[in-house]
């Protein structure tokens, strides 16, 4: 029998996603300043802001009072608040976690729900890059397999302590961001996640960043931004599931990079970096239900001129 502080009720998780939405609110201009990649186009802090941001929103209109009303709003409002490269993964990995939880809410059940996050964001990308948010839930998902600790918020301090870790180690796993002496903005954004989580269970106790993360300046330039512009424009979609395929989605990610996918209640929502938005668009010949483009190029010379 688990200890009562080992378990959390619905309204925790509710405080939880909130509480994330307001901390990444006040590191969006910092996490935004350090992107580099997939593109330097300083967009991931709004990215993970608006993805979280609808999570909050669904759970404000829905208001649910049960563990499986809150599940059910946190996966819509992940489902279609996903932006960007980031905010596509953690929605994944978000998606993942809360479609695994169970009354009660013990440490094990919230250990069961970290590690099937961390695996259904790994598995939404076909060619993971490492030293990116990918690696840092890849390590997580390792550290919490082996995890002892026997209350949830010991368990989410060791998630925030080390992501903390691992994601300095970006800067030497991936070359763009040693020569931009950066770490990797996403997986920082993810540590913040961690953060107001902990923040949370703790009773709204500040616990502050364990390693050096907030002093780094991004030294990209405007010769490397070009270089790395291979293709031009973020493209998200939403559409059925129906017919939506191995054999499609193979052919969809052909047509660009940084190719990612997330599925939920019939729908199929991608998103990638192309140069080729018209063939896409004629390939689903009027089934798009939803589509966002976004000028990446345009984006990185703005934000660094």
């Amino acid at each position: 029998m688990e200890h009562l502080e080992s378990s959390i009720q619905f309204y925790d998780l509710i405080q939880m996603f909130n509480a994330a939405v307001h901390l990444i609110e006040t590191k969006r201009d910092y996490l935004d300043s350090i992107n580099v990649f997939p593109v330097p186009d300083s967009d991931t802090g709004l990215n993970l802001l608006l993805s979280l941001r609808s999570i909050s929103i669904e759970l404000e209109n829905k208001k649910p009072q049960d563990l499986i009303s809150v599940k059910s709003a946190i996966k819509k409002g992940a489902f279609s608040g996903a932006k960007g490269n980031s905010g596509v993964i953690l929605s994944q990995f978000i998606i993942g976690f809360v479609d695994h939880l169970v009354e009660p809410m013990t440490t094990e059940s919230f250990r069961s729900s970290l590690i099937n996050g961390f695996e259904k964001a790994e598995k939404s990308i076909l060619n993971p890059v490492e030293g990116t948010m990918v690696t840092v839930m890849r390590k997580c998902r390792d550290l919490v397999q082996e995890s002892k600790e026997e209350t949830i918020p010991d368990l989410v301090e060791a998630v925030f302590t080390n992501s903390q870790k691992y994601t300095l180690e970006t800067m030497d796993e991936l070359d763009l961001l040693k020569k931009a002496k950066v770490v990797d903005s996403g997986s920082l954004g993810l540590v913040y996640v961690f953060q107001s989580w902990l923040n949370t269970l703790n009773g709204y106790k500040h616990r502050s960043l364990s390693f050096n993360l907030e002093e780094f300046h991004n030294e990209i330039d405007e010769k490397s931004i070009n270089e790395l512009s291979k293709q031009r424009f973020c493209l998200e979609v939403t559409v059925s599931s129906t017919g939506f395929n191995e054999e499609l989605s193979s052919r969809i990610s052909k047509l660009g990079d940084s190719y990612l996918e997330i599925k939920d209640n019939g729908f199929t929502k991608f998103h990638i970096h192309t140069n080729q938005v018209e063939r896409i668009y004629t390939i689903f010949s009027g089934s798009i239900l939803k589509m966002k483009v976004d000028d990446m190029l345009t984006q990185s010379q703005f934000s660094h001129n």
